[in-house]
């Protein structure tokens, strides 16, 4: 049905139907169906995430993998946690801005230990204030790469002092 509102002014109609009140309420019920949905089927969502992960954490297993291992691939050999590379070289800077080589026969990374590296045979390059650079060697060291140090462990021994420029 329509009807004229104003005979003053310039004829325009509504139309007459579902009042606002009628649409607000119907949209109301909308809200709270979806909110009773919600109340129930979060923590339920939640729990079945939480039995899934154990399902496949357990029946699954997904670690069982490294346990078979070693695994080589390359230069890299994969052992339990641990992941063990040939050759490995490190290059950087010192805080003062000078470069640096560090080579290795081995470096082994524990997963569990992401920071550390366990390096056997090392021979690492360094230059000298005066632009100049040494050689150190050691048998076993510790690279923690947070904080790029270097510990040499056994056997280190310092070669003189080369001209030699990187």
């Amino acid at each position: 049905m329509v009807s004229q509102i104003d005979a003053r002014e310039a004829p325009s109609f509504r139309a007459t139907g579902r009042t606002d009140s009628e649409r607000m309420f119907r949209a109301a019920m909308r809200h709270s169906r979806f909110v009773r949905f919600l109340r129930i089927g979060i923590p339920v969502g939640v729990l079945v995430s939480i039995v899934a992960a154990g399902v496949v954490m357990t029946v699954l297993d997904p670690l069982r993998a490294l346990a078979r291992l070693p695994l080589n691939v390359g230069g890299l050999v994969v052992s339990g946690t641990k992941i063990t590379m040939q050759q490995p070289r490190l290059t950087g800077f010192t805080q003062d801005a000078r470069p640096y080589v560090v080579t290795a026969r081995t470096a082994a990374q524990d997963v569990t230990k992401p920071d550390l590296l366990e390096l056997e045979d090392i021979r690492a390059t360094v230059e000298s204030k005066d632009r100049g650079s040494f050689e150190v060697l050691a048998t076993s060291g510790l690279m923690e790469t947070k904080g790029d140090k270097l510990t040499l462990q056994q056997h280190v021994v310092s070669i003189r002092p080369t001209t030699r420029r990187f």
